[in-house]
């Protein structure tokens, strides 16, 4: 279950220029992650997403996503499934989720659940996750 007070934070009392301006923080640290895991550097990345997490009031589902990618690339395959099924509470029709959770079951040996992620995204359009059944 998601823990509502981390993904929304605001009170409605903060005024939409505050707002703006801790989105605004949580994006540009979003980006730097981003920038980092391109580079490789998957553990500042990941300290990064994790910022950014912890900054926005409204948590977007995909910055799970891209820290689930840097924790698989860390072999952190617990810390992946478990933001990969944030994700998914957050957003249950995505095929990003479904194969970042495909991908941390597979290396948890837990075969059977990664295979039916894996087929829920492809069933849902993921053209590359093939690869994984």
């Amino acid at each position: 279950s998601i823990d509502r007070s981390r993904i929304m934070r605001s009170s409605g009392k903060t005024p939409s220029r505050q707002r703006r301006k801790v989105e605004e923080n949580a994006g540009q640290l979003f980006s730097k992650a981003n920038t980092l895991y391109v580079d490789e550097k998957y553990k500042e990345s990941a300290d990064l997403f994790t910022q950014a997490i912890n900054t926005s009031s409204a948590t977007p589902y995909w910055y799970y996503f891209h820290r689930a990618a840097a924790y698989i690339q860390l072999k952190n395959y617990e810390a992946a499934l478990r933001d990969a099924e944030v994700g998914l509470q957050m957003c249950p029709g995505s095929v990003t989720g479904r194969k970042r959770k495909g991908i941390a079951m597979f290396h948890q040996n837990r075969f059977k659940e990664a295979k039916a992620a894996f087929e829920d995204a492809k069933r849902l359009g993921h053209k590359r996750v093939n690869l994984w059944i």
